[in-house]
Formats: C-alpha cells, structure tokens, sequence
C-alpha cells in the first residue's frame, strides 16, 4: 500500500468515526431521495431487467386466501401492486414506498390501491396483529432491517397467511461496489455519511430468520440476472437512473463532483474486467402454520 494510500485509509476510517460519533448514518431519507430523483426513469432503467425474475416469483402467490388485507413492502413503482390488484380483485391493496416521487409512478399504474407513503419498518410495526392475508416485498428489504422486519411481518400474517419477497444480495453488482468503495478510499473528506447496510448475505440467512418466526418455507431460490448496460449512455448516468446506487449517491457527489465521477467510472472499467455485472438475488415464500 502506498504512503497515500494508507493516509487516505486513516482519513476514511477517521470521517467514519466522526459521522457516527454525531449520528450521521446512510437513512431511509437518503434511499427516499435517490428514488425520488430517478423515479420517472426506474422503470425503463432498471424495472424492465426485472420483470421476469419478478413475475416469477409472483407466479407463487396462493390461490386461496386467509382473512385479512395484502400488502405490498418498498412497492416502488406499483408493477408488483398491480399485479396484487388483478390477481385479487376482491382485497384491500396497501401500497408503502418511502419515496413520494415512486408512489406518484405507483398510482398511476395503480389506481385500486392504497398507498402510503412511509418507511416499511414503521409501517409494519404499527399495523395492527393478524390484520394480513398476503405480504409481498420485491426488490426492497433490504433497504430496511431483515432481522427486526420479519418478526413484525409474522405479526401481522393471519395463520395460514404468506410472505413472498425477492430482494439483492450483498454481494450484488460486484463491479459497482467495488469502484464505490475504491472511490470512498480515495476521497475520504467526500464522504458525508456513515453505511451500515442490511441487504441479506443469502437465501439461507432469510430463511433462518423465517423459520426462527415459524414459517414453514415453500420456496426458497438465488440467481443472478447478467447486466449489460446501454451504449447510448455514460454507465454512471445509466446507474444512478437505476436505484443500484440508490442512497449510496448521497454518501459520495457521484451526481455533480466530476472528480469523483471521473475517478468512480475509472474503476469501474477496470473492475468489469475482473468481475461479473450480474444482480445477484434470492427469492422466498413462507407461509404462517395455521
């Protein structure tokens, strides 16, 4: 490691410190804000990449229903809510997103469903115990507590009741987060918040948690969906459109900071050379005994 290297090093680990010694950490406001930016854009930018490893999962969704509503965590721009709407045409639909500018997408697509701008954690926690038939999350707990947000969705399923999620893994995109933590080191003083991330490790860290709730599990699968960016547009342009680098654009100014932007695609390159740019993901069902 060379002497900047290490000073730089030192520096990161000296912001890091700072900003959790005063409390500033990578929040459900900054996963709001990336989302709002690129909200109208989501669904050609990355939704359309999605939409068959989503539906498949949605292919899951039990004919018969317990008592009790359905919602849909983190619904973004309401693909997944719409299809909740016509596949029950008969049961109250809740939406919830944290970001004001998805859910505007979301009840345009939407229109039956209810939707409720706030953070899924908070939702869940205070929604009232076995008030829910189905629970779906796709593409989203990650962006809250998978350890604390399972026990309060367990809460809420009526027995008999099922949760459906799909969500990224943490080793995810690996090329991406390679150049931003490369980038982190080498602009230390950029940095205007502390991460602590949950995207979960594996489908079987999910899994433990369901089960430790009582879940009997009827589904549980990883994949990884092969990324290949467009050529009309600059890769960082492209990402920040996508959500991939939801939140984390607020940590680092890979929006407006052409230093760190120029520095950010260099590593890239270099890191799609070595490393897969494939959205690694796990998809589970369980259902609550009755």
């Amino acid at each position: 490691m060379t002497l900047t290297k290490y000073l730089n090093c030192l520096k990161l680990n000296w912001q890091m410190l700072k900003h959790c010694c005063r409390g500033r950490f990578l929040a459900p406001e900054d996963y709001a804000r990336s989302y709002d930016r690129l909200a109208r854009n989501y669904d050609h930018s990355w939704l359309e990449r999605l939409k068959a490893v989503t539906s498949s999962l949605l292919d899951e969704l039990p004919e018969n229903l317990v008592e009790g509503d359905i919602l849909d965590l983190g619904c973004g721009s309401g693909f997944t809510t719409a299809r909740l709407a016509e596949c029950y045409p008969d049961r109250c639909i809740v939406g919830v997103d944290i970001s004001a500018g998805m859910l505007d997408e979301a009840r345009r697509r939407c229109p039956r469903g209810d939707f409720q701008a706030a953070d899924m954690l908070t939702f869940c926690q205070q929604r009232q115990s076995r008030s829910a038939a189905l629970i779906v999350s796709a593409w989203a707990i990650g962006y809250s507590h998978p350890a604390r947000l399972i026990p309060e969705v367990s809460r809420i399923l009526n027995p008999g009741g099922s949760f459906l999620l799909v969500t990224n893994l943490a080793d995810t995109m690996p090329p991406v987060f390679y150049a931003f933590r490369r980038t982190l080191a080498q602009f230390p003083s950029r940095c205007t918040r502390a991460i602590i991330h949950h995207f979960p490790p594996s489908d079987a860290y999910l899994a433990a948690l369901l089960k430790r709730q009582g879940f009997s599990l009827e589904m549980s699968r990883t994949g990884a969906i092969e990324i290949v960016p467009p050529s009309d547009q600059d890769i960082l342009d492209w990402l920040l459109n996508t959500g991939i680098l939801a939140g984390f654009a607020e940590v680092l100014p890979l929006h407006h900071d052409n230093e760190v932007r120029d520095f950010f695609r260099q590593e890239l390159s270099a890191a799609m050379t070595k490393y897969p740019l494939a959205h690694h993901y796990a998809c589970i069902k369980g259902t609550r005994p009755c």
